[in-house]
């Protein structure tokens, strides 16, 4: 390829790119050390297209930036280089020419600001460090990154489970057949599962890396080819590319879980449009005490009573129930405000007792939550 790179684009869009490439690169940094300023980027024009493509070890990724190209070309500099190029004006441009001693400058303009820096063009950092052809998933599915999106911000959640690594996230397990999904997360105490439909009617068997997903499909909401195996784990969009070592989750099939459990022990109708809120109110004497907020929920008389106590003193609210028999369980007050919000406002909560964890959801049943109790 010649190399007369010559673009025009929108000062906001490189900045846009290398903000996505670091959100990815972060999730693999305990190996890799995430994106440093002695790294690379790729800036490429290739048949008219611009991208932006980031390899190290264990990550590749790759953006395409929208840009108007004149000539293509390729150039190397750091991130934080390219994120930090002027971009008062609206739009920058950017040429490569070559000097008296044959190095590579590139000429940029915005607005009235303009300048000259001297770039790399040896690719070795990017081709050196990308993955291996022959090692990456073909068969794939497909994803619809507009549905997904929505389900996947909803059910992940604020694990406290040492075990999991919180640069990587919770894993997220998607089943579908006929158009038909169940897609969870959980980690050892807790879960959410979402019943939904999506846009696909191929079988889909998968878990990944829960926050892998979400930083993909807030910035992009397209399509994506989903393919992994032991070894690497691939998304593939129209414009973006992530391959990353793939991380090694625990498969438990929760679902099944409680399709084999008796018949629960105990089934209440919470009628409140804001059981989070009643929750936010009682634990306020354990946050004054800087103690975790320890519920307790006690149906009794057409009532559901939250009480909640510390060494500073007592709060309860009430709302209205109804129940199979009269009980008291005890929870994390954190814990189940956190998935109660998973659930529509405005409707009632279903709350089900199975042995030491309760089942909390929507009136749909759609979304169902586990949460375990205390002592």
């Amino acid at each position: 390829m010649s190399n007369n790179l010559k673009i025009t684009l929108g000062s906001k869009e490189l900045p846009k790119a290398i903000n996505f490439i670091s959100s990815i690169a972060d999730m693999f940094s305990a190996k890799i050390g995430g994106v440093t300023q002695s790294d690379n980027i790729l800036l490429e024009a290739n048949k008219g297209k611009l991208y932006c493509v980031y390899a190290k070890q264990g990550v590749f990724v790759k953006v395409r930036v929208p840009a108007t190209v004149e000539s293509d070309g390729y150039l190397i500099a750091q991130p934080t280089f390219l994120s930090t190029l002027p971009n008062r004006a609206k739009e920058l441009s950017i040429e490569l020419n070559k000097d008296d001693e044959n190095s590579t400058i590139m000429k940029w303009k915005n607005g009235s600001s303009a300048g000259n820096l001297v770039v790399s063009d040896d690719k070795s950092s990017i081709e050196n460090n990308s993955f291996d052809k022959s090692i990456i998933p073909t068969d794939s599915v497909t994803l619809n990154g507009e549905s997904i999106s929505r389900i996947i911000n909803n059910i992940l959640f604020d694990s406290s489970d040492e075990r999991i690594d919180k640069k990587i996230g919770l894993p997220v397990t998607i089943k579908s057949k006929k158009g038909k999904a169940v897609i969870q997360t959980n980690d050892a105490f807790c879960a959410v599962i979402c019943n939904t439909t999506i846009e696909n009617d191929s079988k889909i068997d998968i878990i990944t890396q829960g926050l892998l997903l979400q930083r993909v499909f807030s910035v992009f909401k397209e399509d994506v080819e989903f393919s992994s195996n032991e070894s690497v784990t691939r998304l593939k969009g129209k414009n973006f590319e992530v391959i990353g070592t793939t991380s090694n989750f625990e498969k438990k099939d929760i679902v099944a879980w409680l399709e084999a459990q008796e018949k629960p022990t105990n089934v209440a109708t919470i009628k409140t449009k804001d059981i989070c809120g009643l929750i936010e109110d009682v634990i306020v004497v354990s946050k004054l005490a800087n103690i975790d907020p320890i519920i307790s929920l006690k149906f009794k008389k057409d009532k559901l009573t939250i009480t909640n106590a510390s060494e500073l003193g007592k709060s309860f609210s009430v709302a209205k129930a109804s129940y199979k028999k009269e009980e008291e369980y005890r929870f994390n007050g954190k814990w189940f405000s956190q998935f109660a919000s998973k659930l529509d406002k405005g409707e009632d909560i279903i709350f089900k007792v199975y042995g030491k964890a309760c089942v909390i959801s929507n009136e749909k049943e759609d979304v169902k939550c586990i949460v375990p109790m205390v002592g």
